[in-house]
């Protein structure tokens, strides 16, 4: 870890097995993971630091994406969606944002991959 950079983590399980988990940030939630039978499943989401707002949010079933993701900027407006499943695309990835970053083809490709903190 980095000096000077805060990093916690709030856990609740049950029967030993993780439910769910937040991750903080200086202080503030940055997102929340929550589990059924040590597993991700339901709606991660992860949250801007500046205000809370939420980022983005995936479905997952089983460690798997499933569902409709959407990707929201910081005023709370939906940006983006992708469809997923059984962890792969499903359908076109729709962007409602008139900002040329987000139509940029990394963007694009990359577009909830980057507000994914399952890797911290």
């Amino acid at each position: 870890m980095k000096a000077g950079i805060e990093k916690d983590w709030d856990l609740k399980c049950e029967n030993q097995k993780p439910v769910l988990i937040q991750r903080f940030y200086k202080k503030k939630l940055r997102s929340t993971k929550p589990y059924v039978d040590g597993k991700l499943h339901g709606i991660l989401r992860v949250y801007y630091h500046e205000s809370g707002e939420i980022e983005c949010e995936i479905p997952y079933e089983r460690s798997k994406k499933h569902g409709l993701a959407k990707r929201y900027d910081k005023a709370g407006t939906i940006v983006a969606e992708q469809r997923y499943t059984n962890d792969r695309k499903y359908g076109n990835l729709k962007i409602f944002s008139s900002n040329p970053e987000l139509k940029g083809k990394n963007s694009k490709d990359q577009f909830f991959d980057l507000c994914n903190p399952l890797d911290d």
